[in-house]
């Protein structure tokens, strides 16, 4: 499948407030927890998890991080495209 396909079944993006606060949003696919994950050495890292009310419930989180960062969303199976945020 196509990237795009991705990102319309699991929409994530993030946006930067200031130089160490994000804004991470997106719908999860499916009802439960989402992990928003960064990218660390050779492998993803959970950096906080959200509870998701139910199928294509949006979500949103303000998280601490300085510096750039690729950061995804992981929602049991499902994950979401990753952004690149600069520093």
């Amino acid at each position: 499948p196509k990237p795009a396909l991705r990102a319309m079944t699991f929409p994530f993006v993030t946006e930067r407030l200031s130089r160490n606060r994000v804004l991470a949003w997106g719908k999860a696919p499916k009802r439960g927890t989402v992990r928003i994950q960064r990218r660390s050495g050779g492998g993803w890292q959970t950096i906080r998890r959200v509870r998701a009310g139910g199928r294509n419930s949006p979500f949103a989180v303000r998280l601490t991080l300085s510096g750039p960062a690729n950061l995804r969303a992981v929602s049991r199976s499902a994950t979401s495209l990753t952004w690149h945020q600069g520093g």
